[in-house]
């Protein structure tokens, strides 16, 4: 859920990107088990991630291309 600010939302369905949402001040949007996803910030932004799982239903990953995008705008 986001308080304050903008994102788009990126989401991999089977290997195939939706188009991003664009989220702001009071949306929220809910990412089944496992989907990839990554936040790409447009402004300053707060926001609140959780989980809702059991402790050990779920790991955590890094999809390789969108890893090396973060990587590269963190230069």
């Amino acid at each position: 859920m986001l308080l304050d600010g903008k994102m788009r939302y990126h989401k991999l369905n089977a290997d195939c990107p939706r188009p991003p949402e664009e989220l702001g001040p009071g949306d929220c949007s809910r990412n089944e088990a496992g989907e990839v996803h990554m936040g790409e910030f447009t402004e300053p932004t707060w926001l609140i991630e959780f989980k809702l799982a059991k402790k050990g239903e779920w790991t955590q990953e890094n999809y390789i291309p969108w890893r090396r995008l973060v990587e590269e705008s963190l230069k």
